[in-house]
């Protein structure tokens, strides 16, 4: 009987493991974007220098953003997934300018205009998950860790004050290597054609451990600013 039941457990375990289909595919996306933080702002100023930057670049308000991949994936019998993917993005965040602070006067000037993170990453996303079968479409839920690292990071904005003088940021605020992000997504296909979307909340702060006090506030706190971002895109299955 106990080898009855161990030959049964045996042709279970190797039948889910080895009985797989695999599928390769590709994929673009758009993208949103935006911090979130203790230090994450929908409003900040132009600081007036030998160079320019934004004071607070790390916006809460989205920007729109780009992405291609390519994915790999096993699909058991019993239809657990297990893939990978690797890619690149093109990110931005953005912050709403409503002042210049001027080295030569000592009161913020009144100004209209946006800064944002202009973010380049590479990525790799190892994921788990389940398909499910609904008359001809396929679903596919998925979960993992994404893997982002930052090629490049820079504080791009514009913004002019009241007599039409503007005022420029590009500087290069790269603080961190990677990013690392919890994602969510689903992903649905009619034959080889499908439609994903997909959610990613960030576990790498930007300011990479920076001190100081809050406005309004006493004593030191711990900065903190994190991505979150969402993208909806189409797949297509390779084979």
């Amino acid at each position: 009987m106990k080898k009855l039941l161990f030959s049964v457990l045996f042709y279970f375990i190797t039948t889910q493991l080895f009985a797989q289909a695999t599928e390769f595919s590709f994929g673009v996306n758009g993208g949103l974007m935006h911090f979130s933080g203790s230090t994450a702002t929908s409003t900040s100023a132009i600081n007036e220098g030998v160079v320019n930057y934004t004071n607070n670049p790390y916006g809460s308000k989205n920007g729109l953003g780009y992405g291609i991949y390519i994915q790999g994936q096993y699909i058991t019998v019993s239809k657990f997934i297990l893939g990978l993917q690797l890619g690149t993005d093109n990110l931005n965040s953005k912050v709403t300018i409503t002042e210049i602070n001027r080295s030569a006067v000592p009161f913020p000037i009144k100004a209209t205009g946006s800064s944002a993170v202009n973010a380049h990453y590479l990525n790799a996303n190892p994921y788990a998950g389940m398909r499910f079968v609904l008359s001809n479409i396929k679903l596919d839920i998925t979960a993992g860790l994404e893997f982002a690292y930052v090629a490049d990071a820079y504080d791009e904005g514009e913004a002019k004050n009241s007599y039409g003088t503007k005022y420029k940021t590009n500087n290069d605020i790269k603080n961190i290597n990677m990013d690392t992000r919890l994602k969510l997504g689903v992903a649905a296909h009619y034959d080889r054609l499908g439609i994903t979307l997909s959610y990613a909340h960030g576990l790498s702060n930007y300011l990479n451990g920076s001190l100081g006090t809050m406005a309004g506030g006493t004593g030191n706190t711990t900065f903190s600013a994190h991505t979150e971002v969402i993208r909806l895109g189409i797949n297509c299955i390779v084979f």
